[in-house]
């Protein structure tokens, strides 16, 4: 391998040494010093004590995890990280495990969430339990415990170097300006413990993923209290950019246009089942499209004439959007029986009232009919399978129409 560097001869030569010594890090190396160069508290460090810092730190923590690509990684990131001694970051580790681990937290957790944050491995364990504890004293009579903010921490490793003022001072802006709307310090903790990555949302960036969806629908009826509840449900909606989810809802009206879906249509739906503010819209669409079949063979079942599709689009978005493809393919079978052998299964608890009626059936031999669609095929052979699971045999024949 053959490793150019533009620093001095004294650099060069101790690259080539790296590997001619049969170095198996010779590429980190190379991205380690070009980055550790760059820095003014860094800058060279010879092969050898590099390969020694590396393999020092990563046989003392192999055991909990730490495999030397890991600390690579981390290494190329934080060059600083290698010029302290390795017996020093040990210590640091051993020790802020130490303070908390009668709040349960486990060095394979702290040594994982250090490595996608390797500066916390620099900072001591006085700061470290500092940051932890003052804020947890700070939001103690909001519900918040020692155990929930390491939890939060070990997902989102920079608040182990944030001091408690600067997230206090974060989570009080953000507080202060959606109180009137029913977002509290201890509503705001509750929707951290959820959605941890809430802590590297800036409070600007958060109000204005609200602000702007807000402006955007308000003509449909959607105010900052109706969306601060939602929010408060759904906290996601939060630390995603409402540019995005305004354009995806965008694309989910054009998608479903010649339907009848407009964008008020949308929206008021979408108030109706807040979730839809903060799901994947693509499964979204694919539910509702298989929705839109559903009810069209309610009425090919029966015989009658299917509607114009504004009104078919009507009778879908009265459902759950949320549902899965296999519980609406549940749906499916449920109203093919109803209609095509007049049997009556209840809405509530379908699941078992499906396998209630295909055990009493077992025996038996159910003809169906069905529509040729995309969703023919795999409906079909799921509910081959599903009958399978219960009763060892499919009962249903589906003849395609």
């Amino acid at each position: 391998m053959k490793i150019n560097f533009n620093f001095t001869d004294k650099t060069a030569f101790s690259a080539q040494l790296a590997v001619e010594d049969k170095n198996k890090y010779a590429s980190e190396y190379n991205k380690f010093l070009e980055r550790s160069m760059s820095n003014r508290r860094a800058g060279y460090m010879s092969y050898e004590v590099f390969n020694a810092n590396v393999d020092t730190f990563v046989s003392r923590f192999k055991s909990e995890g730490v495999t030397t690509p890991m600390l690579l990684k981390a290494a190329v990131k934080t060059p600083l990280m290698l010029f302290t001694k390795p017996k020093t970051l040990i210590s640091n580790v051993n020790e802020t495990v130490g303070r908390f681990s009668k709040e349960g937290l486990t060095m394979r957790a702290y040594l994982k969430a250090c490595l996608k944050q390797p500066s916390v491995l620099l900072m001591k364990p006085d700061t470290i339990e500092h940051n932890i504890r003052d804020l947890v004293s700070l939001y103690a009579k909001d519900g918040l415990t020692t155990e929930d903010y390491l939890k939060i921490a070990l997902n989102q490793p920079s608040l182990f170097a944030q001091t408690p003022d600067g997230v206090s001072k974060n989570i009080n802006k953000f507080v202060t300006r959606f109180s009137k709307s029913g977002i509290n310090s201890e509503t705001y903790i509750k929707l951290l413990k959820r959605v941890p990555a809430l802590a590297s949302i800036k409070p600007e960036t958060a109000e204005k993923n609200i602000t702007d969806i807000v402006k955007k629908y308000s003509k449909y009826g959607l105010t900052e209290e109706k969306y601060a509840r939602i929010v408060s449900m759904y906290p996601t909606c939060m630390t995603t950019s409402a540019k995005n989810k305004i354009k995806h809802i965008s694309n989910f009206v054009k998608m479903f246009k010649s339907s009848g879906l407009t964008e008020e249509i949308c929206i008021k739906t979408f108030m109706r089942q807040p979730a839809l503010f903060s799901s994947n819209l693509l499964r979204t669409s694919a539910n509702l499209n298989l929705l839109l079949f559903i009810e069209r063979e309610k009425y090919k079942d029966a015989h009658k004439r299917v509607p114009a599709a504004s009104k078919i689009l009507e009778a879908a978005l009265n459902k759950n959007l949320g549902y899965s493809t296999q519980f609406n393919y549940l749906f499916l079978l449920r109203n093919k029986l109803m209609q095509q052998h007049n049997k009556s299964i209840t809405w509530k608890n379908l699941k078992s009232n499906m396998e209630s009626y295909i055990k009493q059936n077992k025996d038996s031999v159910v003809s169906l009919e069905i529509s040729k669609s995309p969703y023919t095929e795999d409906f079909i052979k799921f509910i081959d399978k599903y009958s399978k699971e219960i009763t060892g045999k499919n009962i249903f024949k589906f003849i395609i129409r």
